[in-house]
C-alpha cells in the first residue's frame, strides 16, 4: 500500500474519502502540520486507529477501535507538526472519510 499523503492540504475544512484493503491491514495517512484537528469515520464497518504501525502489515496490539457510523475527533494543537496516522478497517473494503480542520 502508498502512505495516503494529505500533508499538502491547505484549505480547510478538507475531507478524503479512502477505500480500505484487506481486514486489519494498515494504511498510513500523513496529517498535514497546520491541522489542529481531525475526525475518522468508518463507513459500514468499524475500523481500528494508531498513533504507530507500519504501512501495508497487520495492525499491532495498540489502537482504538471506531465504530462503524461513528466520528471520532481528535484534537491535535496548534503546534502538532505533520502527523503519521495508521488505520485499518474490520472487513475489507471498509471506507474511511476523514476531515481535517484548522481550528483557531
Amino acid at each position: 500500500m502508498a502512505i495516503v499523503d494529505l500533508s499538502t492540504a491547505n484549505t480547510y475544512p478538507h475531507v478524503k474519502r479512502i477505500t480500505l484493503g484487506l481486514i486489519d491491514v494498515v494504511q498510513a495517512i500523513t496529517i498535514p502540520a497546520d491541522c489542529t484537528r481531525f475526525s475518522l469515520q468508518f463507513i459500514a464497518n468499524g475500523g481500528k486507529y494508531s498513533h504507530a504501525g507500519t504501512d501495508g502489515v497487520a495492525i499491532g496490539a495498540e489502537y482504538a477501535t471506531i465504530a462503524a457510523d461513528s466520528v471520532k475527533v481528535y484534537d491535535r494543537g496548534l503546534r502538532a507538526g505533520n502527523q503519521t496516522i495508521y488505520v485499518a478497517g474490520s472487513a475489507a473494503a471498509v471506507v474511511l472519510e476523514i476531515e481535517l480542520e484548522r481550528v483557531k
